[in-house]
Parts: C-alpha cells; sequence; structure tokens
C-alpha cells in the first residue's frame, strides 16, 4: 500500500520512490528510499521507533533493548512534562538546550552572519555581533519541551522553552532546525533592511528577555528539586547553588552591575547564603512550600532596585510574566500579605 501511494506522488517523470527494508540483527527496519531524509520505523515488542533516519531508529531500539534509560528517565523531562499537563499526548519533543548548545551554535552563528553580511554588501552599518557568546548563551539556556495531543475540539500543543527561538541552538536532524532557521533568517532581513531602527530599545527588551529566563530557570530549578524531596520546594536559593542545580551567575540581573566574586565555591554555605541575601536580583518567594502546578503561584520575583520598568515574576508551571511597575508593586504588597 505505501508503495503503491508514493508511486502516484511520482507520477509524470522518472522518478521512483518505494518503502524498502532492511535487518540489522534481529530487527527489520522500514524506510523510505529518497534524498536528505529517509523516514524510517521498526517495531520491537510493544514499542514503536520512528525517525528520520535508518541509524536513529537502529540506535533507539538497541539501546531500550539494553535497559539503558530513556526519555521518562530523565528528571528535567519529568518537570518540563508534569508543568505542561497531564493530558495523553500524540507527540513530543524534548531537548536538553545546554548540552546541545556546543554544536548547534556554530549554525547560529551562519544565521547571524548571512543576516547581518548581506546588510553589510548593502551599505547598512549592521553590528558586528547579535548573537552572545557561547558561555553567556549558556548560562540563560535550559531544557525544552513541547507535547502535542487531540480531543473533541481539535489538534493542541503546549511547550515550554527558555526564551522564543532557543530550539535554534539544538543540533537535530528533525528539520525543525532547518524550518526555525529559514524562518529566523527570513525575520532579521527585513529588520536589518529597515536600518535597525530602535537598538537601545532592543536592548533593554533582550535584557528583560534574559531576566525574565533567569526567574523561569530558577522557577525549573526548584522544582527539579521539589520532585527528588517529596514535592518539597528546597528552603533557600543556597541549596540550589550547593547542589549544583543552578550557577550563581543567573542569580544577578542583566540589569544589575554586580558579579559573582571570586571564589565564590570554596565559600562556606553561610557565607554564600549571606552574598545571596544580599546580592540575588531574585526573591524565592515559594521557599520551603509545598510544590504544586497552579499558573498562579508565585516561585520567584525579580527585585525592582535590579530591574528598570518593571520586574519578571515566575510561577510554579514555569511560565514567566513581565509586570510594570504599578503591578509590581501592587504583587509585591500583596505577597508581603501572605495572599
Amino acid at each position: 500500500m505505501a508503495n503503491g501511494m508514493l508511486g502516484a506522488m511520482g507520477r509524470g517523470d522518472n522518478s521512483v520512490i518505494r518503502v524498502k527494508a532492511v535487518t540489522a540483527g534481529d530487527l527489520t527496519i522500514h524506510y523510505v528510499a529518497m534524498p536528505f531524509i529517509s523516514p524510517a520505523w521498526t517495531v520491537q515488542g510493544d514499542n514503536l521507533y520512528v525517525a528520520f533516519y535508518p541509524q536513529v531508529v537502529v540506535a533507539a531500539a538497541q539501546r531500550s533493548a539494553a535497559g539503558r534509560p530513556g526519555l521518562g528517565d530523565n528528571r528535567d523531562f519529568a518537570v518540563l512534562r508534569k508543568a505542561l499537563g497531564g493530558q495523553l499526548a500524540i507527540a513530543i519533543q524534548f531537548a536538553n538546550l545546554p548540552e546541545a548548545a556546543p554544536d548547534g551554535y556554530s549554525l547560529l552563528l551562519v544565521v547571524e552572519r548571512l543576516a547581518l553580511g548581506i546588510a553589510d554588501m548593502f551599505g547598512i552599518d549592521a553590528p558586528a555581533m547579535v548573537v552572545p557568546t557561547l558561555p553567556q548563551l549558556q548560562s540563560v539556556l535550559s531544557p525544552a519541551a513541547s507535547v502535542a495531543w487531540t480531543d473533541e475540539s481539535g489538534w493542541h500543543m503546549s511547550g515550554l522553552s527558555p526564551f522564543p527561538g532557543s530550539a535554534l541552538v539544538a543540533a537535530n536532524t528533525s528539520g525543525m532546525l532547518m524550518g526555525q532557521t529559514l524562518m529566523t533568517t527570513g525575520v532579521m532581513l527585513p529588520a536589518i533592511a529597515t536600518g535597525l531602527p530602535a537598538l537601545g530599545a532592543a536592548r533593554r527588551n533582550a535584557k528583560k528577555m534574559q531576566s525574565s529566563t533567569y526567574a523561569r530557570t530558577l522557577a525549573q530549578a526548584a522544582l527539579v528539586h521539589a520532585s527528588h524531596h517529596k514535592d518539597v520546594l528546597p528552603p533557600d536559593i543556597v541549596t540550589l547553588v550547593e547542589d549544583q542545580v543552578i550557577d550563581p551567575e543567573i542569580l544577578i540581573s542583566p540589569f544589575s552591575d554586580a558579579q559573582v566574586p571570586e571564589g565564590f565555591g570554596q565559600l562556606s554555605r553561610d557565607q554564600k547564603a549571606q552574598w545571596i541575601e544580599q546580592n540575588s536580583s531574585y526573591v524565592f518567594e515559594a521557599a520551603g512550600r509545598r510544590a504544586e502546578v497552579n499558573s498562579q503561584d508565585v516561585l520567584f520575583y525579580g527585585k525592582p532596585g535590579d530591574h528598570e520598568k518593571g520586574i519578571p515574576v515566575a510561577y510554579s508551571d514555569t511560565h514567566t510574566e513581565w509586570l510594570d511597575e504599578d503591578e509590581a508593586t501592587s504583587l509585591i504588597e500583596r505577597l508581603e500579605r501572605g495572599q
């Protein structure tokens, strides 16, 4: 049947697209013989393995057969999956962006240089660098995931990521990266062609986005801790630092001039706690409480003095919001009253 359908698609020319089969050990891999990608699948036990290349299918099946940990055993995925809800998913996507960044960073630079280089060739004074350095990028990255499901009202999709477009750093073969690369290039070129207006506002917005990412990363780290401590959130921020769940650098807002002191790792726990109390740009509102996935339950918020024209707020479902100054004042007053 599959060969008949594919053959019908190729009528009118001499090309033929067929479904073929190959054996790898005790596996039979079926794949579509075509250029660039070769969608493949196999069944092993109760599991169906599908990928864009036969090699990936074989590797996934062999990994499962060997009893090695799978996606369901990844604690970061477990936290994100819980935050995304309990619906019965028909598709799940997960990317450990901090680990993938070194491989995908070079492609991100190619995209940047393509856009900025064209701008320079047409006489526009484009900046030398738009994409931050790899260490700066890694400091704001966290795992990302998305799920898709269907119900009586149709098809739905929900996802969580550190910031829009962050999946560009994930080196993968799913086709998503290429699609996002083309889309990002298509967005960047018209923006550059207009002369890169309002760079100052863009920088402020970038800092707001980065600070919101810091707040979300702190919230995700607290939930990871809770998943290993009977759903109880850590008692303080220093616990996350001591457990190496977060780097202390993300405690400093990009609007702030403060810096983590040299030799911070050699300080005692009490000394670290004191420094965090005095210098952290974020307040841990939910310290020591029971973790609950609630879009109204505040986990972290930014200190107004370390931000401009508002603050980021991270909630227990790991979504973040940027509140303006009046909204921030109202929220902080309500939290201080215990409401």
